[in-house]
């Protein structure tokens, strides 16, 4: 894609820097034609700490899983209670750091994976390129990461104030799949045309009190996690945190800063 096409998304003047460690990775994704992107912290590629979010469509994850594994340096992580998660990890020796891609085949939101979307193949025909980097078109992106704050981490809205703004600026309320999704899970009084407003005028409390609702009101053809589904997701979770493991979790190498870049 071409820089004035780019700008005209919204998204950074100039392609990002990406530190060699991630971008090898990424460049042997394009090379098999893997379909993935970015998910956010693009401005954070330059330096290897924390988390690097990939969204990679489902029917290429073994692909995308041999471009890694076998023919790459990653190694792959366990992610029980985690689907649609996957972790892969390389050591830098040059950082003193690793690398950790989390890697999901679709936009599942809230502490277990519950709400689901079923849009990442449709937000991935959307994609756009920039440099070495792919990602979501821009309102993609915006409502990937509010949702993310909202239900996922929730006190993440003031950290990725700028973001949000910035992404808003601009986009059709209704445009993308992932604004169809909210549009019907809005509460009274809510519709998508007031959500991009809100995140415009920077009006960041307010949306953080939508999160509840959201999650009441997500439709109820996406929603997969039942009582039941939560216990054993939790109980996966559990019995991961108890075995060995390989890697930063084992080195402790790893910052425990997490950077705000993973999905949903």
């Amino acid at each position: 894609m071409s820089v004035s096409t780019s700008r005209a998304e919204g998204f950074a003047a100039r392609p990002p820097d990406v530190h060699p460690a991630i971008a090898e990775p990424m460049a042997s994704l394009e090379r098999a034609a893997v379909r993935w992107c970015l998910l956010r912290g693009e401005t954070g590629l330059h330096r290897v700490t924390g988390d690097v979010d990939l969204l990679v469509h489902p029917r290429d994850l073994t692909l995308a899983r041999t471009c890694l594994v076998e023919a790459g340096r990653f190694a792959e992580s366990r992610a029980w209670g985690r689907r649609p998660h996957r972790f892969f990890s390389a050591y830098v020796p040059s950082e003193g750091a690793w690398v950790k891609l989390d890697v999901v085949t679709e936009f599942a939101f809230g502490p277990h994976q519950e709400l689901r979307t079923h849009t990442a193949e449709a937000v991935l025909a959307r994609r756009v390129h920039y440099g070495a980097v792919a990602r979501p078109a821009r309102a993609d992106a915006f409502w990937a990461l509010l949702l993310h704050v909202l239900l996922d981490r929730r006190q993440g809205v003031r950290e990725q104030r700028h973001d949000l703004r910035a992404l808003a600026t601009g986009i059709d309320h209704d445009e993308g799949p992932l604004a169809t999704v909210v549009a019907a899970a809005c509460p009274p009084g809510w519709d998508t045309a007031r959500i991009v407003e809100a995140a415009v005028a920077g009006s960041f409390g307010e949306l953080l009190s939508l999160g509840p609702a959201l999650r009441a009101g997500w439709p109820s053809g996406t929603r997969v996690a039942t009582a039941s589904n939560v216990l054993v997701r939790r109980a996966l979770r559990a019995a991961d945190r108890r075995l060995p493991r390989r890697g930063p979790q084992q080195s402790g190498r790893m910052t425990s800063n997490r950077r705000s870049r993973s999905t949903g």
